[in-house]
């Protein structure tokens, strides 16, 4: 089940990857569908294996879902971070070569 969840969030991140309208509902839905998904089944396996009772799978089923949503906004926010860092300083760059153009 949960590679099946895992393939729709790829195909739909894949489809709303340039889209520019995507909003917060549709991006909540693609994080929760992969990384989220990932760690909410790692999550249940730990407890399948430990034997745990049907409640606390759910729990750490849940727990794994959240962290892996929270893992993902973070890892999208750095991300995005670092790019737009370097995009700033290779527009420096280009101001200064051009600065030193202009001087010459």
């Amino acid at each position: 089940d949960a590679s099946a969840i895992i393939t729709e969030g790829e195909i739909k991140q894949l489809m709303a990857v340039s889209d520019i309208a995507t909003d917060e509902k549709l991006y909540t839905e693609i994080i929760s569908a992969k990384t989220a998904q990932l760690f909410s089944a790692a999550c249940r396996v730990g407890a399948i294996v430990a034997s745990q009772d049907a409640r606390e799978e759910k729990a750490l089923e849940d727990f794994g879902l959240n962290l892996g949503i929270a893992f993902q906004i973070a890892d999208d926010l750095f991300g995005t971070r670092f790019l737009f860092i370097n995009y700033a300083l290779e527009i420096v760059e280009l101001l200064i070569d051009f600065l030193g153009y202009l001087i010459l």
